[in-house]
């Protein structure tokens, strides 16, 4: 029987951060980006090492794992935060530890775990968007990458670029290089995004990582576990504001919470909470696994957290007498924040495809895939 309860270690971290963004909560109706206090809040992360989290100790970081990062994410879900952190912090790290030269790691890394440099990682179109063109001394890019996760505040963004049919190199590129222009986004749930227009932007033979990049699949499917940690936190701040809500309004002389139909509906919000946590915690404990299960798991658990998310959104919302859709109630801005997990990384129906084609990838499995029974209990 596998022991999903937290170290004392990771406890410590929940109830540190749970505190400081108790501090630093967003102010209902004030969605959208607010730079005195993000930056404020960046400062606090760098003070408790949470940037370095994933870094290495051997580059001043704390070398966390998967299970750290879900940690985090979920109370940055939680809480509402919509600082970049996983964007710099987790994905970034990752792409560079996976596929970044040993000069190119121990120039940058240090400078992540003390908080000097922030990373992007430009991939999302699967590098089908840009094209790099060999040079005599490094590589010129052209293209635009129009959704890239804390483009706006990084200083070098890692570029993701076809450097023949079928194939994908990656790119280290300051964000002030000349042929280069970055237009910040702020999306529906206020989160920092940017694109990033590339004119024949030139890159140096030194910042190549990877001509012809192996499969991102692994660093994507750990950027999916964490994003679905992120979104478990905002389901179950969604779930506690109902509960605390429908016992403190009263109707017909009596608490909501009394009534036997609200009572039944936020039951079924809960269970729905279970189960996403249950999709997470198989998807972040799959990170190692064969690459088959662990894809398998990571988009069965994308899919199924929309798909549940979108239940609990709604029910808060009805249960609150429609009125959480304004941004006046914490509730509203969950509510955008699990509408962006939802098609920020692929809608829950192109998760449920890979998932479905991982399946059919899978021979012992082929006999249920079209049985969505078998697709619901391994999600």
């Amino acid at each position: 029987m596998v022991d999903f309860s937290l170290t004392e270690e990771q406890l410590l971290l929940r109830e540190t951060l749970r505190d400081l963004l108790a501090k630093h909560a967003p102010r209902p109706g004030g969605v959208g980006p607010d730079p005195a206090r993000d930056a404020e809040l960046w400062a606090q992360f760098v003070a408790l090492g949470l940037v370095g989290l994933a870094i290495p100790e051997v580059h001043g970081g704390s070398g966390c794992g998967a299970a750290e990062i879900a940690v985090v994410a979920e109370e940055l879900g939680r809480a509402m935060v919509t600082l970049p952190w996983l964007a710099h912090a987790a994905t970034a790290v990752d792409v560079l530890r996976s596929f970044g030269t040993p000069d190119q790691q121990n120039r940058l890394l240090p400078q992540m775990a003390r908080g000097a440099l922030r990373l992007s990682f430009a991939h999302l179109d699967g590098g089908l968007a840009c094209r790099a063109e060999p040079q005599a001394d490094g590589h010129r890019l052209s293209g635009e990458k129009i959704h890239v996760l804390g483009g706006a505040q990084a200083d070098l963004i890692i570029v993701s670029a076809r450097t023949a049919p079928g194939k994908t190199g990656l790119f280290l590129l300051p964000a002030t290089s000349p042929g280069s222009r970055i237009t910040p986004v702020t999306l529906l749930d206020g989160s920092p995004a940017a694109r990033l227009r590339l004119d024949g932007t030139f890159v140096p033979a030194m910042d190549v990582m990877a001509l012809v990049a192996p499969t991102l699949d692994a660093v994507l499917d750990r950027m999916h576990a964490a994003t679905a940690a992120e979104a478990i936190g905002a389901m179950e701040a969604l779930l506690s504001a109902t509960v605390d809500y429908l016992k403190q309004r009263t109707q017909f002389g009596r608490p909501l919470a009394q009534f036997q139909a609200l009572r039944h509906r936020v039951a079924e919000m809960a269970i729905a909470c279970a189960e996403a946590r249950a999709s997470m915690q198989l998807a972040t404990l799959a990170l190692d696994a064969e690459a088959g299960f662990r894809r398998r798991c990571a988009h069965g658990a994308q899919s199924r957290i929309a798909e549940l998310s979108r239940h609990v959104a709604q029910e808060a919302i009805q249960l609150h007498g429609a009125m959480g859709v304004s941004d006046e109630l914490a509730i509203g801005q969950l509510f955008k924040r699990l509408y962006v997990f939802d098609i920020a990384f692929g809608s829950g129906a192109a998760h449920l495809q890979h998932y479905a084609d991982a399946l059919q990838a899978d021979p012992s499995r082929r006999a249920g895939l079209m049985d969505r029974a078998t697709i619901t209990e391994e999600c």
